[in-house]
């Protein structure tokens, strides 16, 4: 195989993927309101256990709506102030929750989801007395047609919430995997490094092919043939590695580009609450 042909394989090798659309991000607040602190932290793991189904990437917040809220600068009463939470944490779709007590002694449960421009969905759940917890899970699911599939996790993290202290050690979380975007991001770093080294290296037998040129005798019309052959492989190295080392140029720098971008997009900004009051803002994201 010549090294232009070469070259070409690898080139094509290369972009024989494509590029996909990174994904929406969605923000998961805890439950506030009135209700009793254990059964909101309870609530909450409900609900987030039925929101991690959502499309995109899930993240679980720190800080109430009504908190996010005040932290942005706006008043959580007003409609507009769902697109500026959306607009400053810089996510696509924000899910919250209410629960409130009822004078029969149970609880009213208000679960929200909204996306920029739009109003918010709400399903209503009401649990009884005597009801646990993790019933909410089928009653709020109409609000997640999407996730039906994981609606029963709520109820295991409520269990893992209620082992006692010297039970047996919750299990690590998965690492979260990798996007598509990402894969072809090293894809393509790594096929632009191997690119690189095979000009690198088409550029070496050019120079020793150079050296060949420069001490072989040219007295008879078999020696300038020979020295015309020598001089053809040695630009097809040289035209082979210039052709390897743009290409190998160009896929690494928008490999990096893709790996930066997706680091970009998987990053989101979460209000937290701060030692001794007040709200601080935290960065969650990965390489």
């Amino acid at each position: 195989m010549t090294p232009r042909r070469l070259v070409l394989v690898i080139a094509l090798a290369l972009v024989a993927a494509s590029v996909a659309a990174g994904p929406r991000k969605v923000l998961v607040l805890p439950v506030d309101g009135s209700a009793d602190a254990g059964l909101r932290t309870k609530l909450t793991v409900v609900v987030q256990g039925v929101a991690k189904g959502i499309p995109g990437e899930v993240t679980n917040g720190d800080t109430t709506f009504a908190e996010t809220a005040s932290a942005v600068g706006c008043d959580s009463n007003r409609p507009a102030c769902v697109d500026t939470v959306l607009g400053t944490l810089g996510v696509d779709e924000v899910v919250w929750g209410t629960a409130t007590p009822n004078a029969d002694g149970s609880t009213t449960l208000v679960v929200k989801r909204a996306t920029k421009g739009a109003p918010p969905h709400e399903q209503t759940a009401i649990i009884t007395r005597a009801e646990s917890p993790d019933v909410a899970t089928s009653r709020i699911a109409p609000l997640f047609p999407e996730t039906s599939a994981t609606a029963g996790s709520g109820s295991a993290a409520i269990a893992a919430i209620d082992t006692p202290a010297g039970g047996s050690a919750e299990a690590p979380a998965p690492a979260a995997p990798w996007s598509d975007q990402k894969k072809l991001g090293i894809g393509l770093a790594v096929g632009g490094g191997v690119l690189i080294v095979a000009g690198l290296a088409l550029w070496s037998s050019e120079s020793g092919v150079q050296t060949d040129i420069n001490n072989a005798p040219d007295r008879t019309a078999s020696d300038i043939q020979a020295l015309k052959d020598l001089e053809s492989k040695a630009q097809g190295y040289a035209w082979g590695g210039n052709i390897a080392m743009v290409l190998g140029l160009g896929a690494g720098g928008y490999g990096a580009y893709l790996l930066w971008k997706d680091h970009k997009e998987h990053t989101i900004v979460t209000p937290q609450p701060a030692p001794g009051g007040g709200i601080t803002f935290m960065l969650r994201g990965r390489w």
